[in-house]
């Protein structure tokens, strides 16, 4: 019996969604550090998508363009839901850069459908989504200010690590 073997673009997607799921239990851990109590329960809604990062290498073995799309919603269910709890002044939105880089790097060109649907997602979402949402979520306005620098910077790191799986793949 022989395992399948991953193509490259399949194998960076796993790499980053387990990555994504590996991490998601210390998100509310670092809320707590940087916000208080209620940033972390807050931030504790994120753990429910949790397993649909994991889902992502069993998809992808088996539909790989399914996989990584999955990758793509999930990446951008989460922001939606940390988002709408801790709000638009936490900065959280600024992950769904992470969600587009995927969209334009994981997907080939014979793909376009594919790659359409994942920019448009989290776009869209951000587009439609960010207006309706309350400036502070279910924290005191200052709390979620504060996790602004969190945000950013773990973006901007799993933005980098994106654009490294992605490189490592079209190299490889």
């Amino acid at each position: 019996m022989s395992e399948a073997v991953l193509d490259p673009l399949e194998a960076a997607a796993a790499r980053i969604a387990l990555f994504v799921g590996a991490s998601q239990p210390f998100y509310p851990l670092t809320m707590w550090w940087v916000g208080g109590w209620s940033a972390a329960v807050a931030a504790a809604l994120v753990l429910v998508v949790t397993p649909l990062f994991l889902l992502v290498p069993l998809i992808t073995r088996r539909r790989s363009g399914a996989g990584r799309m999955m990758l793509v919603i999930a990446g951008t269910l989460v922001t939606i839901l940390a988002a709408q709890s801790l709000g638009r002044s936490s900065w959280v939105e600024a992950y769904y850069l992470s969600v587009v880089l995927v969209g334009l790097t994981l997907f080939r060109r014979p793909e376009s459908g594919l790659r359409l649907a994942a920019l448009s997602l989290p776009l869209g979402c951000l587009a439609v989504l960010h207006s309706g949402l309350p400036p502070s979520g279910w924290l005191e306005a200052a709390t979620s200010v504060a996790l602004g620098p969190v945000h950013l910077f773990g973006s901007a790191g799993l933005s980098l690590y994106v654009l490294w799986q992605a490189r490592t793949a079209w190299r490889g």
